[in-house]
């Protein structure tokens, strides 16, 4: 999988404790390659607006990298749909955004629905996660700068 979106492919899947992908994606019925190509659909709309949120301090509340609930809880698609209100500030753009993954993917709208709450908890903390590793190297500098290049921001 090619283009600006493969570094939060990466970091989701880094951040996911093993097996937790497979196992959101099975509870939907999705293989781990539908799964994969659902998470490289919707990064390209997460990833700026989750760079946007976390900058502008949205993201504060955000459980770290050494709390966070555990992926395909109810717990994390509460925390994962609030993650979504705040970056896309509607559920009509999560609607949409689960839409063109789903017209993208060929996979069903309402299992594209089901994940993505779980996809926006992971990707959320792994942001957060992957921010502070940046700072804590001596500020933002050039880790920061990647990260953002990785999520396709200028």
């Amino acid at each position: 999988m090619q283009g600006p979106h493969m570094s939060l492919l990466d970091m989701i899947e880094t951040s996911a404790t093993p097996g937790a992908l497979q196992q959101i994606g099975a509870r939907v019925g999705l293989s781990p390659e539908q799964l994969q190509s659902v998470i490289a659909s919707v990064a390209p709309a997460l990833a700026p607006k989750l760079a946007e949120h976390a900058d502008n301090g949205g993201l504060d509340g955000t459980p770290t990298a050494s709390a966070p609930p555990p992926p395909g809880t109810e717990e994390a698609a509460e925390h994962g749909n609030s993650v979504l209100a705040s970056i896309f500030g509607s559920k009509d753009v999560s609607r949409s955004v689960a839409g063109d993954a789903s017209a993208q993917t060929g996979i069903g709208v309402d299992k594209v629905k089901a994940v993505l709450p779980q996809l926006a908890s992971i990707a959320a903390i792994a942001f957060l996660t992957h921010r502070a590793s940046a700072e804590g190297g001596g500020g933002l500098g050039g880790l920061f700068a990647s990260v953002e290049k990785g999520f396709g921001l200028p």
